[in-house]
This record gives C-alpha cells, structure tokens and sequence, in this order.
C-alpha cells in the first residue's frame, strides 16, 4: 500500500458516510429568485424617466422587469414541481436570470469597455447572477 493511499483511504469512508442533502438546492434557488424578484420589483412601477435615465428604450425597461419577475417565480416554481415540467421552468428561468442579467451588464453598465479587473471588481454580484442561472439552466431539476 503506498503512502497515497494510506492518506486518501480514510478520507473516501469519510466522505461516503456525509448525509446526502438532497434538499440543498433551495439554498442557491432561493437566494437567486429572490434576488432577481426583487429586482423586477424595484422597478415597479414602471416609469419612462426611470428607462430614460439608465439611456434604455422603455419596451426594454418593461421586459427587464416582467423578466426579472417572470425567472424568478419560474426557478422556485420549477423546484416544487418535480416533474419535467418543473425541469423546464427550472432550465428557463435559470437561462432567463443569466441572459436578463448579461444584458444589464453589456446595456446599462457598458462592461465591454471596462477592463478585466474593473468588470470583476465592481461585477461580482452580476457574474454571480450569471454564473448562478447558468448552472440552473443546465441542470434544471438536477442541480
């Protein structure tokens, strides 16, 4: 037996005897829904100066807010539901919250012209979103 497998045998019993927490998708699921439901509501109402403001078209302003609020409901809805269509609420609304969330990024804060330390510094949030819907799109119910 090699030194290796000495030290590597003793963790793998361990990690075979973690409880497998199969509900702990609510906690990333719920954290983003609510995160991006509570930014379709921030925009609420809906107001032609406020889309003015951020230089976005109003129709645009409106989808943002209905989509905020639509991936949202989607990803926990998605998650009571445990049949395929509850897979594809989960996968929608996750590709929602990352496309909505890119799209603030390019449109509103114009990231193509920052640096990449300047994105990742003052973007964390955004990317966390993105990367967060990302991995609900691709494994809906799975995840």
């Amino acid at each position: 037996m090699s030194a290796v497998d000495t030290i590597l045998r003793p963790i793998g019993r361990n990690i075979e005897s973690l409880p497998d927490l199969r509900a702990a998708h609510w906690l990333p699921r719920v954290l983003l829904a609510a995160i991006i439901f509570h930014q379709g509501v921030l925009k609420l109402p809906l107001t032609m100066a406020t889309a003015e403001s951020l230089g976005i078209p109003f129709v645009l302003y409106g989808l943002a807010a209905l989509g905020e609020l639509a991936a949202g409901a989607a990803l926990i809805a998605g998650g009571l539901i445990r049949t395929p269509i509850g897979d594809v609420l989960t996968r929608v609304g996750g590709l929602t919250v990352a496309l909505i969330t890119f799209s603030v990024l390019v449109v509103v804060y114009q990231v193509f012209t920052m640096t990449p330390d300047i994105i990742w510094l003052s973007n964390q949030l955004h990317l966390l979103l993105i990367v967060g819907g990302l991995y609900f799109a691709a494994r809906g119910n799975a995840a």
